[in-house]
């Protein structure tokens, strides 16, 4: 077998098309973008990416490969207290390449589940950091913008 290639993927909520310049942005969005440009020449760029319109129907659908309705991730949970999300035989991209001996790492939101077998580290994923559900709940409690009443903290 030959040598794996690394695999680094960025999935980014609320960027839009020609937001990077390494997507026609640069001077005409108003800056440029070269670190992330580096990547994408040494990588291929997704030109056609379709996602849907919320966040984690569309995290759902890139993490399995199937649609989200099918996973039962079709819209964003709501309030949410746990016992949601992809289920323990949904097979996410983080349990096949980590079956093919990659080591996985999910860095940022997860918002596709949450509770016991539900979590990125239940998911082929060895590792992970970041907020279980949204970026509006903070990860630590000395945060300045940080409200229990409106983000109250999980056992996450």
């Amino acid at each position: 077998m030959g040598e794996r290639p690394n695999i680094l993927f960025f999935h980014v909520d609320n960027l839009g098309f020609g937001e990077l310049s390494c997507y026609s942005g640069g001077p005409f969005r108003g800056t440029w973008t070269r670190r992330i440009d580096a990547f994408a020449g040494q990588g291929f760029r997704l030109t056609n990416y379709a996602p849907e319109a919320q966040c984690t129907p569309t995290r759902s659908a890139l993490l399995t490969g199937r649609h989200a309705i099918r996973s039962g991730n079709h819209s964003v949970p709501l309030g949410s207290s746990g016992g949601w999300g992809l289920v323990a035989w949904e097979q996410t991209l983080g349990d096949l390449l980590s079956g093919a001996g990659y080591g996985c790492a999910a860095y940022g939101k997860w918002h596709v589940g949450e509770g016991p077998g539900r979590w990125p580290t239940d998911k082929g994923f060895q590792e992970w950091y970041g907020p279980p559900r949204t970026y509006d709940e903070s990860l630590r409690p000395d945060d300045p913008w940080y409200d229990p009443q409106r983000d109250p903290v999980s056992a996450a």
